[in-house]
Formats: C-alpha cells, structure tokens, sequence
C-alpha cells in the first residue's frame, strides 16, 4: 500500500507545476463537502502567492500536484477493484462451467434412457398389436365353438353375462345344459 502512495505522489509531480487559476481551485473546493475541505491541511495559492518566494512555496501544497495525487489514487483503486471483479466473474464463470459439464452429461444420460424407453415401448407396441390380434381370433374361435355346441345341443339355454356396473368392458355367456 506504502509502495503505491509512492508511485501516486511521484506521478504528480513528474508534470510541469502550474498554479491553476484562482476560480477553479475556489470551484472545486466548493464542490467537496464542508468536512472534507475542513480535514485538507494546505492552503489555496492566490495570484498574490504565486509571487512570492520559493521558499515560502515550498510548504503549501500545490493544486495541480493535489489533484495529480488524487486521480492516481483513483486509478489505482480503481484498478483494484477491476481486479476483485475480474477474479470474482473468473470464478462464477469457471462454476458455471462446470455446472454446464454437468449438466450436459445428465441430458446425454437422459437421452440415452429416452432411446431405451423409446426401444421397449416398440417392443411392448408390437406385443399388444400381437395380443389384440390374438383375442380377436380367441373370441371368433370361442363364437364358432359356442354356435356348434348350440347346434349340437339345441335344449341349451345361453345366458348373457353382463358387467355387474355398466361401466366395465367385461361379458360371457353362460351355456346351461341337462
């Protein structure tokens, strides 16, 4: 920190010092709040002082220099702070992209579980295809069966069963013989 107060104050004074004009230092004292102009130990050259003697010079510090100091003070700290930010974003990108890895390998996970699904689905398609196929044939084979024995036996009686709720797709017939 010591090290660069150093470089700020060297930096204000490797300049030619010029006494700025009365009103501006007068307008930029008026700008600082009343506590900050109070704590600042120099005072304001005149045109009067700039007359006068090196020596007397000397102790009072000049405006250009003051300001110099105080801009190379802000560009450091705002250095710093362009540094805690660049860290702060390094690491929030590097935690991103690592959520991002992970994330891409569960979707490649995800979709290699939608293709099994996808696979097993076909197969169960094609099993209820065959199962539906096959009942239509059991229940045209259970209806020739069922015509032949009433054939056979015309005293039989057939008796329709029907769902005790009408809201089932469950039926019969109930043959009733001697």
């Amino acid at each position: 920190m010591a090290l660069l107060k150093q470089a700020a104050a060297s930096l204000a004074l490797s300049v030619t010092q010029q006494t700025p004009p009365i009103h501006l230092s007068h307008r930029f004292l008026a700008s600082l709040p009343s506590a900050d102009v109070e704590s600042l130990n120099f005072q304001i050259p005149s045109i009067q002082s700039s007359h006068q003697s090196a020596g007397q010079g000397s102790r009072r510090i000049n405006t250009r220099t003051w300001a110099l100091s105080m801009a190379a003070e802000i560009v450091i700290c705002l250095f710093r702070v362009s540094l805690i930010m660049h860290f702060r974003i390094s690491s929030r990108v590097d935690q991103l992209t690592e959520e991002n890895s992970t994330v891409t390998a569960q979707l490649v996970q995800t979709t290699a579980k939608t293709q099994q699904l996808a696979r097993q689905n076909s197969v169960l398609s094609q099993r209820l295809d065959h199962t539906e196929i096959h009942d239509a044939e059991l229940v045209s084979t259970m209806g020739q069966k069922m015509a032949s024995y009433l054939g056979v036996h015309a005293d039989t009686q057939p008796l329709i069963l029907e769902p005790p709720s009408e809201s089932g797709s469950s039926e019969g017939v109930l043959l009733i013989s001697n």
